[in-house]
């Protein structure tokens, strides 16, 4: 029986020291049905140099180059690559980060094995440093590398609200959920978040309990960036997030409604630890339409503005 074709959507921008290696991972899959597409989002450094040495290297593979003229981020990119991919099944790999060599079969064997109403796969991860040197994985693992604590799988999306845990980099998606939710929303600055509410929402989740991807802690990374002043549209972008979810919620379901309201309550203090106004707002209006008592809201009035002149927080 012929194996369903695996799409993995590499991006890249200003990863040189890494990208090469990011593409060999790929290619040295112990699957075969695969389908690679490069995205660089106008790096300014040497990547596509080095992207073009891994072409010349690996010229057999099934490969699909899109370079950006402009850095438009990687929710854009991501959709531009998305259109031309032909997998059934769909990895976003980051440049700085690699796949170990069983990451598609094991990943794959498994949805083979579940319904049409499981929508994502993921891994455990090995948190790594830019030498590749194992820092810790991201689930605590036993002597025999598994998790010592619960994973939650099935039904997320009242977890997915409470807290993170599922690292981007571990996932295996179905591309037809990613076309029915029209790809990754453009309007925000990073993705996963989002994509991980509107997904689960409607489909399952399955956890693989395996270390099988490595993902690189940077400086530079993404999501070391998140929290800081400055990075109002990653503020924002959570904001109007969590203002979907609002929509999203089932009526009158209790869970739902605690887990957003606990999602609020973090989320409004990290606006008002970074001075994010524009966020702040957003949050206090999501309170207003919950009914959330007066106090409350006045509460977190006073504490932003002594925050904003003290900066004690």
């Amino acid at each position: 029986m012929q194996k369903p074709l695996v799409t993995v959507i590499c991006i890249c921008y200003n990863h040189a020291e890494y990208v090469y290696e990011a593409l060999c991972s790929v290619r040295k899959q112990s699957y075969e049905a695969i389908q690679l597409i490069i995205a660089d989002d106008a790096s300014t450094d040497k990547s596509i140099l080095e992207i073009e040495r891994f072409l010349l290297t690996y010229p057999e593979l099934n490969t699909v180059k899109v370079f950006n003229g402009e850095n438009t981020g990687n929710c854009k990119l991501f959709n531009k690559a998305l259109a031309l991919a032909d997998g059934k099944y769909i990895i976003d790999l980051s440049a700085d980060d690699y796949l170990y060599a069983s990451f598609i079969e094991e990943q794959v064997k498994l949805f083979e094995a579940v319904g049409d109403n499981v929508g994502v796969v993921f891994t455990n991860v090995d948190l790594v440093n830019c030498k590749g040197e194992l820092k810790r994985t991201q689930y605590a693992i036993n002597e025999y590398g598994k998790s010592t604590e619960i994973v939650p799988q099935g039904d997320v999306y009242a977890e997915l609200l409470k807290r993170y845990f599922i690292s981007p980099v571990g996932m295996m998606m179905r591309r037809s959920i990613l076309e029915e939710l029209g790809g990754y929303d453009e309007t925000l600055a990073y993705e996963d978040f989002d994509f991980w509410i509107r997904s689960s929402r409607y489909y399952e989740y399955r956890y693989l309990d395996r270390c099988l991807v490595a993902k690189r802690i940077l400086p530079i990374s993404h999501s070391t960036k998140f929290l800081s002043k400055g990075n109002e549209a990653m503020f924002i972008s959570t904001a109007r997030i969590c203002e979907k979810s609002a929509w999203l919620n089932k009526i009158n379901n209790k869970e739902e409604d605690s887990a957003l309201l606990r999602r609020i309550r973090y989320e409004i203090k990290q606006t008002i630890k970074y001075e994010v106004k524009s966020a702040f707002d957003i949050y206090i209006l999501l309170l207003k339409n919950r009914g959330n008592t007066f106090w409350e809201i006045k509460f977190y009035k006073t504490l932003f503005h002594l925050n904003s002149y003290f900066n004690f927080l």
